[in-house]
C-alpha cells in the first residue's frame, strides 16, 4: 500500500492511496462471495458460484463499488496510523479510481491557533462616571411611574389618556371598529396609524371628529398599504397624569428610604453599577477583537459548517420565542432559502468561531481548569431561576452533556477574564 500525504490550506489533508493488487484481488472474492449470497445466480445455489462467474457478470468495478465503504474505511485507518495523521473530524472520500485502485479523501486536522505574545497585550479601560441628567432622567421616570390618572374637562392634548370609538373605512369597507378604547395621545404612536393621536388633540369629551389618513406601504395588512383611510372617532373620556412631588413623600413610598436624597443616592449608585457593567462588557468585548484581529487563526471547512448548523438552531429557537415561527416559515416570508440566511449568518459564524479558538487556546496556555464544584454551583444557579420549576431544571442541567456544556461556558467565561487582566496589567508576568 502506497500512501501520500499533502498538507492543504485551512486545515486540510489531502491522504492519496494505492492499494496493492492482491490486496484488491482479496477484496474482491470477498465481495464477489457475498454478492453470490445476496443475489440469484442461474445454475448455482447460494454463495456457491465461482468468482470468475460472479466477476463476469458484475464486472470489476461493480464489485469494488460494493466493496468501497468497508474497503475506504479500514484502508483510510491504517494510512493514518502510518503516516502518523490524527483527524479532527471523520474523512471524506472525494475520488475512487478502480484500475490501479487509488483512493483519495479530504481530511480535517486540527485548528491551528497562535497568539503570540499575547501576555504583553494592554488595552485602557473606560472610565465610569454618571450625569446628573442620568440621574434626573431616571428619577423623573419614577416620578411618571408614581403618577396617577385624573379626569380633565379641558380639550384633549399630547400625553393624556383618551378613551374612544374608532371606526376606519377604506374604499367603503369598514377595516376597523373598536368601542371605549383606552389609548395613550403620544406624537411618536403608530396605533392605529401615524399622526392617529395628533388629529385627536382638542378634542373634547363626547365629540366627534372625522378625518383621513394614509396607510403606509409597508402595513403589515399588503390590502390597505398606501391606500387612504376614512376615520370616524368619538372622544368618551379623558384623563391626564397628575405627577407627585420629588420630595420625601414620593421616596418613603419608593422604598424603604427616608428622604428623597437617599432615593437620589441609591438612583445615582444603580445608574453607576449598571454603566459599570456595561463598559466592563465593551472592554472584554474590544480585548478579544483586539486578540482576534493579531492571531493568527486556521481551521478546517467542517468546524465553521458546524458553527453555522449552531446558529442556525438558535435563530430557530428565538423564533419559536419571539413570534412562534419555525425558521422555514419565517424563512418564507422573507423570500430566502435557507442556504441564502446560511450565508448571510457566515461572516458571524466565523467571527464567534474564532473567539471561540482564542478562548480555548487561552484555556490551554492559562491551564484554566473548572472544579465540579463550581459546575454544581453554576447548575444551582441556573435552577433556582425557574422556580417552581426548579427541581426539574436541575435534573435537565444535571445531565453528562448540559453539566460538560456548563462546564465549557464556565472556562470561557474564565480564560476571558484572564484576558481582561493581562490587558488591564494585573497579571504578573
Amino acid at each position: 500500500m502506497k500512501v501520500t500525504a499533502e498538507r492543504l490550506e485551512n486545515c486540510q489533508m489531502e491522504l492519496t492511496v494505492e492499494l496493492d493488487e492482491e490486496r484488491v484481488e482479496q477484496e474482491l472474492r470477498r465481495v464477489a462471495q457475498r454478492v453470490s449470497k445476496q443475489r440469484r445466480i442461474r445454475g448455482f445455489r447460494p454463495g456457491k458460484a465461482p468468482y470468475d462467474v460472479v466477476l463476469r457478470l458484475f464486472g470489476r468495478k461493480a464489485l469494488l463499488v460494493e466493496a468501497l465503504e468497508d474497503l475506504a474505511r479500514a484502508v483510510f485507518n491504517e494510512a493514518r496510523e502510518k503516516e502518523g495523521i490524527e483527524p479532527f473530524a471523520g474523512p471524506e472520500l472525494i475520488d475512487f479510481q478502480d484500475e490501479p485502485v487509488i483512493l483519495r479523501f479530504m481530511v480535517p486536522v486540527a485548528p491551528v491557533v497562535e497568539l503570540g505574545d499575547y501576555r504583553q497585550l494592554r488595552l485602557t479601560p473606560p472610565e465610569v462616571s454618571v450625569s446628573e441628567e442620568k440621574v434626573e432622567a431616571a428619577l423623573k421616570r419614577i416620578q411618571i411611574q408614581h403618577g396617577q390618572w385624573q379626569p380633565v374637562e379641558r380639550p384633549a392634548r399630547l400625553g393624556d389618556q383618551a378613551i374612544v370609538d374608532i371606526e376606519s373605512t377604506v374604499e367603503g369597507e369598514v377595516v376597523l371598529h373598536s368601542q371605549e378604547q383606552a389609548l395613550r395621545l403620544e406624537a411618536e404612536s403608530h396605533y392605529p396609524l401615524p399622526g392617529f393621536s395628533e388629529q385627536l388633540v382638542g378634542m373634547t369629551i363626547g365629540q366627534d371628529r372625522e378625518f383621513d389618513l394614509t396607510y403606509p406601504e409597508n402595513s403589515a395588512n399588503k390590502k390597505l398599504a398606501g391606500k387612504k383611510g376614512h376615520f370616524k372617532v368619538h372622544l368618551h373620556d379623558l384623563k391626564e397624569l397628575v405627577l407627585p412631588e420629588l420630595n420625601d413623600d414620593l421616596a418613603k413610598t419608593v422604598g424603604d428610604f427616608d428622604t428623597f436624597d437617599e432615593l437620589k443616592a441609591e438612583v445615582r449608585d444603580s445608574l453607576l453599577t449598571e454603566a459599570q457593567q456595561q463598559a466592563e462588557s465593551r472592554f472584554a468585548n474590544e480585548v478579544l477583537t483586539t486578540l482576534v484581529e493579531r492571531a493568527r487563526i486556521e481551521f478546517p471547512p467542517v468546524l465553521l459548517e458546524r458553527e453555522l448548523d449552531s446558529l442556525l438552531e438558535e435563530e430557530e429557537r428565538a423564533l419559536k420565542q419571539r413570534a412562534g415561527l419555525n425558521l422555514d416559515n419565517w424563512l418564507k416570508l422573507q423570500k430566502k432559502s435557507k442556504e441564502e440566511y446560511r450565508d448571510e449568518l457566515r461572516p458571524r459564524a466565523i467571527e464567534r468561531l474564532k473567539r471561540g479558538l482564542i478562548l480555548n487556546k487561552v484555556v490551554e496556555l492559562e491551564g484554566i481548569t473548572v472544579e465540579d464544584a463550581e459546575v454544581k454551583a453554576q447548575i444551582e444557579r441556573l435552577s433556582s431561576s425557574f422556580g417552581q420549576q426548579a427541581d426539574k431544571a436541575r435534573q435537565i442541567f444535571s445531565s453528562p452533556e448540559s453539566m460538560r456544556s456548563i462546564a465549557l461556558d464556565l472556562l470561557a467565561d474564565k480564560a476571558l477574564r484572564r484576558l481582561v487582566a493581562i490587558a488591564r496589567g494585573e497579571v504578573p508576568e
